[in-house]
């Protein structure tokens, strides 16, 4: 407003909350309303052309998108846990398959020798 009353201030274009204004120099600038609902009038009474343009929206496509993508991903999560309690006798969703289970056991006869054990019973047999 401090530029628009010496007349620095050519025009204005106002898109909702974002104000476009051209000084009389020609440099294009870009700053925010404060919600003054009386700005208008002002710039208008200082000499500037005022434009105002409706704010842009997002398009139908986005807007969709954006507001079903969480639901699309809940249900896709729900069948594939469905998909994996159908297994019958291979397990539920968390099973582990019997090779794997057999690496994790703490049974020491089952788990495989490290290799320091194995050096030693090299040592041993010679």
């Amino acid at each position: 407003m401090d530029r628009a009353k010496p007349g620095s201030v050519e025009s204005a274009t106002v898109e909702g909350r974002t104000i476009k204004w051209m000084a009389a120099d020609k440099k294009r600038f870009v700053t925010y309303s404060p919600g003054d609902i009386w700005m208008v009038g002002d710039l208008v009474k200082y000499g500037v052309k005022v434009e105002a343009k409706p704010e842009e929206e997002q398009s139908f496509l986005a807007q969709i998108f954006i507001s079903w993508f969480p639901m699309l991903l809940l249900i896709g999560v729900w069948i594939f846990f469905m998909r994996q309690m159908q297994g019958g006798g291979r397990g539920g969703a968390f099973s582990l398959r019997q090779e794997q289970g057999a690496r994790c056991s703490t049974n020491p006869t089952t788990r495989s020798p490290s290799p320091t054990s194995r050096a030693a019973t090299r040592r041993r047999r010679k």
